[in-house]
């Protein structure tokens, strides 16, 4: 159990600084520059305060929460798997034991591949969503601007 809380935490604290890294560099747009004015654009306010911008950080929660359902519903199963195998330890043969360990560690394995993958699909996702409403932004205040 211990084993799976520190993978959980590894990968959560990682995602939450993908995520922060992303929102950043998303945002990280700057003004426009007219002869004799200059405008500004806070495109993380854009993101935040827009109904445009509000689908997006809408569509990558739900996206982000879906994934997130499967991993934990994984970390789960790995969970009981590990409770089982520590409740029965006592009685099963030293051949039985070395099997339920090599099955625990091969679906840990599975589970950390699963996750790290879930991380990038996320992490590609916001690449996305963001890079598209970044490119609306400039769009619009590239009008603005003339």
């Amino acid at each position: 159990m211990i084993l799976v809380d520190v993978v959980m935490r590894k990968l959560f604290c990682a995602r939450c600084l993908l995520i922060a890294l992303f929102v950043v560099a998303g945002c990280a747009a700057g003004g426009a520059k007219v002869e004799g004015k200059v405008g500004v654009v806070d495109p993380a306010r854009v993101l935040s305060e827009t109904n445009a911008g509000k689908k997006a950080k809408d569509s990558l929660s739900a996206f982000s929460k879906n994934r997130q359902a499967l991993v934990e519903m994984e970390e789960k199963e790995l969970r009981r798997m590990e409770e089982d195998f520590g409740r029965q330890a006592s009685v099963l043969s030293a051949a039985a034991k070395r099997e339920r360990e090599e099955q625990f560690r091969r679906r840990m394995a599975e589970y950390q591949q699963k996750a790290g993958e879930m991380n990038r699909e996320v992490q590609e996702k916001q690449k996305d969503v963001l890079e598209g409403f970044r490119e609306k932004v400039e769009l619009i205040v590239g009008k603005v601007s003339k």
